[in-house]
């Protein structure tokens, strides 16, 4: 359907520059629209940022800071502070230290556009910067903004200041390497686990394990992998729908190392089914440990327990013959029992 518009002669009005509707208009975040909008519509040229958080409705101011950075950076906007000095660049803390690390031996890049290199971070320390001194860094390092811009295509869009910093964090203090967070952010995309803090939590978790080289993420990721599809495999032949809970991503990890094929865990689910008429995960884990218990490893072996079973519960039924019992009644005797027959009956 299209639409005829005509703008009422009344009230104020102001211009958009063309440029931010026809190259962002699909990438950029929503709310730096809104802050472009408030700087358009302002009648001064002074911006201020708590201002424009609260004229949007951002809980947080950082996120009117981030917009106009944006905007001043594809070049739609000019900016420079005013009335206030320099921030002051925080001061380290201290910095976990980073074992050895090796380049790996021509590992597979998530781009081409980068190569693994080796992890020089041996001691970097978590710093908080503005988001003027990120763009600073990014003019000074390459490889930054190769991070930047490939963590970009990966997404599918843009990624605002908290992302931004966010994967400086992975980069400056965990001090891994570019290829190495590129393939992780891929990896977490690819499982529909998008989000920063979740990239961040699993760098944090790689990190304490020992994970840091670019050939132990790869390692990692593919183990990761496995496991995923592991999960949806036997998630889908349960009917299981939306998020697994930790205790059956626990228990499909235990029957995948058990052995146990998607065809197995659907006739477990079968047979719990035909016992309780549901789904119950820990009652399927009860059904093949005992599988396990007992060597079951195909539905071919399932099958000949059965029969089995079921011939040792005939074998174990008392068996009555009739045509016996009919034989024994017409030569029936009741003088074998002591008593004697009375004529007059």
């Amino acid at each position: 359907m299209k639409y005829r518009i005509d703008l009422p002669r009344v009230g104020r009005f102001f211009s958009v520059p063309c440029s931010a509707v026809d190259k962002y208009i699909k990438t950029a975040d929503a709310d730096y629209f809104k802050v472009l909008i408030c700087l358009l519509c302002a009648d001064s040229d002074i911006a201020d940022e708590q201002e424009i958080a609260e004229r949007c409705g951002f809980k947080n101011i950082s996120t009117a800071a981030d917009g106009i950075l944006f905007w001043k950076n594809c070049g739609v906007i000019s900016a420079e502070t005013v009335g206030e000095s320099a921030p002051k660049q925080a001061e380290p803390t201290s910095a976990p230290i980073l074992p050895k690390q090796e380049m790996p031996a021509a590992p597979v890049c998530v781009t081409d556009a980068v190569n693994p290199m080796k992890n020089t971070a041996a001691a970097k320390s978590i710093m908080r910067y503005s988001n003027k001194e990120i763009m600073e860094k990014v003019k000074k390092n390459a490889e930054l903004k190769t991070l930047f811009d490939q963590a970009e295509r990966i997404f599918g869009r843009l990624i605002n200041g908290s992302e931004t910093a966010g994967l400086l964090n992975l980069y400056e203090y965990y001090g891994y390497d570019v290829p190495s967070i590129l393939m992780l952010i891929d990896f977490c995309v690819s499982i529909g686990k998008p989000r920063i803090a979740y990239i961040e939590t699993v760098a944090k978790d790689w990190f304490s394990r020992g994970i840091c080289t670019y050939a132990q993420v790869e390692s990692e990721i593919a183990e990761q992998e496995k496991q995923h599809d592991v999960n949806v495999r036997f998630a889908r032949v349960l009917g299981i729908e939306g998020k697994l809970t930790k205790k059956q991503e626990e228990m499909f990890a235990e029957w995948n190392s058990w052995g146990f094929s998607a065809d197995m865990v659907d006739l477990a689910g079968e047979r719990c089914r035909e016992n309780k008429n549901k789904t119950s995960v820990s009652y399927i884990n009860g059904i093949l440990k005992r599988w396990k218990e007992s060597g079951i490893a195909t539905p071919e072996d399932v099958e000949r327990q059965e029969i089995a079973r079921r011939r040792q519960i005939e074998q174990e039924k008392p068996s009555y013959d009739l045509d016996r019992w009919q034989q024994m009644a017409d030569n029936f005797d009741p003088n074998t029992l002591g008593f004697e027959e009375d004529d007059d009956i």
